[in-house]
């Protein structure tokens, strides 16, 4: 009988999209062919293993500050019917993913009632608000780290952490350069230049329209765009001024990766989707424009080097970013340096360097066994 088969269940919370499918790939792996009985919060790939879900991610991911007041009321009504659950099942263990301002508060509760927690991917408190991790300290019991540069910080702070290795690295092969390009309908030696505006509805407000002014302007310089978002987060009307401005959009059965893998370069919004552009050795430039609230507070409290995922790894400036001057010229003329020969060589012999750093696949394996120890 594998772990957790019957009995008091497992607690799974993944906040957003790209949380649900690791802690999928996590919970399949600590399940190992067994039943899952966990409930909590998450979304498709949780739901398919069985998890009984409380609140789907589809309804309560955001960022920026508007974004967030939005959703407000559906966190509030998540939350309620979280802790009302949590009281009825007596969780066992908790597997929470990602979302610090969500799953934080959430450990704290855990904690007072006995609940082991582990979390998945730690807060970036490289970046900002590095008093989290007293709060990690008081509130988990482990934490399972992506990113190989963060442990030194856990570690200081005397968080029980781990660096598993990154879930990217565990990621299916995409399809070829030539078979994504024939499944898109482009010629081998036609320059391609993804654009992947966001996972989140926010992010796709802040980044399509920029984004499709960038592919008209590159029509102009012969240049082909393929515009691929979050399919359950964009709306029909952003795809038809893409599709009006001559983006290809691509269909059901390829993903971003297999975009990525077809492309001679890439737009990409801040966050996973810039390190995997990297891991598939697509040059990039990361791309992020916040509203007016947001960029006040993040001058006011966040002061790093880099925003980009490939950089903090690199540990250096190997990507460009577009952060305050996001426009279609800007993004357009991003794209174009991007397509230099010269450019593009040097670009990826840097993600040789990234993906070393990252070391082996096997992430899900490492938090399953750190769930069992729980």
């Amino acid at each position: 009988m594998t772990p957790n088969a019957q009995g008091r269940p497992l607690l799974v919370v993944a906040g957003e999209r790209s949380g649900d499918r690791i802690a999928a790939r996590a919970l399949a792996a600590f399940r190992d062919g067994g039943e899952a009985n966990a409930f909590g919060i998450g979304g498709d790939e949780l739901a398919a293993l069985g998890v009984e879900l409380v609140a789907h991610v589809r309804d309560l991911s955001a960022i920026g500050v508007g974004a967030v007041a939005a959703r407000l009321a559906a966190w509030l009504s998540a939350w309620a019917r979280l802790r009302a659950e949590i009281d009825a099942r007596r969780p066992r263990a908790a597997l929470l993913v990602d979302a610090p301002d969500v799953n934080l508060p959430l450990a704290r509760v855990l904690t007072e009632q006995s609940v082991a927690v582990l979390l998945y991917v730690g807060p970036q408190v490289w970046a900002w608000r590095r008093r989290r991790l007293a709060l990690l300290k008081e509130r988990t019991r482990r934490v399972a780290l992506v990113l190989p540069f963060e442990k030194p910080l856990y570690d200081a702070a005397g968080v029980c952490a781990s660096y598993v290795g990154h879930p990217l690295l565990d990621e299916p092969d995409p399809l070829s350069r030539d078979g994504a390009r024939r499944a898109l309908g482009v010629g081998s030696d036609e320059p391609l230049v993804a654009l992947l505006p966001g996972s989140r509805r926010s992010e796709l407000e802040a980044h399509a329209a920029p984004m499709t002014d960038a592919a008209r302007i590159l029509a102009r310089r012969g240049v082909r765009t393929v515009f691929a978002p979050a399919p359950e987060s964009v709306s029909p009307a952003q795809l038809d001024a893409a599709r009006g401005a001559g983006c290809l959009v691509p269909g059901g059965a390829l993903d971003a990766r297999d975009v990525l893998a077809a492309c001679d370069a890439a737009l990409v919004a801040s966050g996973t989707a810039t390190l995997e552009a990297a891991l598939l050795g697509t040059p990039l430039a990361v791309v992020y424009r916040l509203g007016f609230a947001s960029r006040a507070l993040a001058r006011a409290f966040v002061d790093v080097p880099y925003v980009g995922l490939p950089n903090w790894v690199a540990g250096r400036r190997v990507v460009p970013e577009l952060l305050e001057d996001v426009t279609g010229e800007s993004l357009a003329r991003a794209a174009l340096e991007l397509l230099v020969p010269a450019n593009a060589a040097t670009m990826r012999r840097d993600f040789e360097g990234i993906r070393s750093a990252l070391g082996p696949p096997g992430a899900a394996r490492r938090v399953a066994a750190m769930l069992r120890e729980l």
